[in-house]
């Protein structure tokens, strides 16, 4: 369905006995049911009111910083992969830990623009619990993430040369547990090592109030080597 649950898919489907094949007859998505048989109601709107204005606009309204220039996607992943790699190597300083991951599509679900920043704007760009995590994995498939195979990636990494690394050697790497759970992505990499208990969304709201001013520039994908593929 679209609209954030708003609309609602029907779909009419037939099956071959004889094939097993499985065909649309035919389909359509209703967005009008939500506004034909849900109306505002004001005594929800009234608790939600109380709500919003005593709990959820003082922490959403807070002020962490500024943008200096847009931020897409991409960059916002780069500002992520930093200030997560930067994090976990300060509260885990025993812990050679080699590169930091995350996915962009999916994982970023906003853009930031130039100017203010506040905690609200962040929790549009990141708005799951996803949680920071330690993985192990070997030398070789490390040295795949950081490769640059994967397109729906963003990496920071600091080893620069893969000559660094051995192939059958393990290897730390920080991502999310969303990732390090998802098959489709870190699962067959290894596995989590330590639970952090820090969210992204967190971990970039700090990076932003100890900066205070974030440029633009500083993280598209050629601004820095740690952006930049494992040669």
């Amino acid at each position: 369905t679209n609209d954030l649950g708003k609309s609602v898919a029907h779909a009419q489907l037939a099956i071959n006995k004889e094939t097993k094949q499985v065909s649309v007859v035919k389909s359509e998505v209703d967005s009008n049911l939500f506004a034909k048989q849900y109306q505002n109601n004001a005594n929800i709107d009234m608790i939600y009111n109380q709500y919003n204005e005593r709990y959820i606009n003082p922490v959403k309204n807070q002020k962490l910083g500024k943008a200096s220039g847009d931020f897409d996607e991409r960059s916002l992943a780069n500002f992520a992969v930093e200030a997560m790699y930067k994090k976990v190597h300060e509260l885990y300083p025993d812990l050679d830990t080699k590169a930091a991951f995350t996915n962009i599509n999916g994982g970023i679900r906003n853009t930031l623009n130039n100017g203010n920043i506040t905690y609200g704007d962040i929790y549009s760009v990141f708005p799951f619990d996803n949680e920071i995590v330690i993985m192990e994995t070997t030398g070789k498939k490390l040295n795949n993430y950081c490769a640059g195979n994967l397109n729906n990636a963003a990496f920071y990494q600091e080893v620069y040369e893969y000559g660094v690394l051995t192939s059958s050697g393990k290897y730390l790497f920080i991502t999310t547990d969303y990732l390090a759970s998802n098959s489709g992505y870190f699962l067959s990499a290894g596995d989590v090592k330590v639970y952090t208990k820090i969210t992204v969304r967190d971990c970039v709201a700090e990076a932003i109030r100890n900066k205070k001013t974030i440029k633009a520039d500083e993280y598209k994908t050629n601004a820095k080597n740690e952006f930049k593929p494992i040669k």
